[in-house]
């Protein structure tokens, strides 16, 4: 008699072949200015590259390269709790760590999964691609968490600053 899966790992498995489907679905179907890599580890599901092409605002012209780091126990459910974004070069950003990369993207991830039922990329794409498209009017709503305050002074208008919390 063989042994049955538990409901964990069957779960697991899902998780991983959905996140594989849609993986392959995004690097078919690219998002306009991002271009998606498999990492060099054996688990493809733990991070993904990427390379976003920036065509307006302050970065125009900017190529940035990132990693996506999935947790193993993720779901649609608690996408904003576990992804990591991190910038691979040194980025002068309002929402992107000066020391280590890593990006604030906060509840920018979790609003955009409510448009995208079950998708774990997409809102992820979604974004990293607001970090460098959205005016800072758009980005006020705090959907990020501003973690570069010098580099928020330069970028948004004086009157704006005002409207971002974190800010002193």
């Amino acid at each position: 008699m063989e042994p049955q899966p538990s409901d964990s790992s069957s779960s697991d498995y899902f998780r991983s072949y959905r996140l594989l489907f849609e993986f392959k679905a995004v690097v078919a179907n690219p998002q306009p200015g991002i271009i998606l890599a498999p990492s060099n580890e054996d688990n493809i599901l733990s991070e993904i590259l990427g390379t976003i092409f920036v065509d307006q605002g302050p970065w125009t012209g900017g190529v940035f390269q990132f990693s996506i780091h999935l947790p193993q126990l993720m779901s649609p459910e608690t996408i904003a709790k576990g992804i990591k974004v991190r910038f691979l070069q040194p980025m002068w950003h309002p929402f992107v760590d000066i020391v280590d990369g890593t990006a604030a993207l906060g509840t920018a991830m979790s609003s955009t999964a409510e448009d995208k039922p079950g998708s774990i990329l997409l809102p992820v794409l979604n974004a990293i691609r607001k970090l460098f498209t959205d005016t800072f009017d758009d980005l006020q709503r705090g959907q990020f968490r501003v973690v570069n305050r010098d580099a928020l002074r330069l970028y948004a208008p004086p009157i704006r600053q005002s409207c971002f919390s974190d800010i002193d």
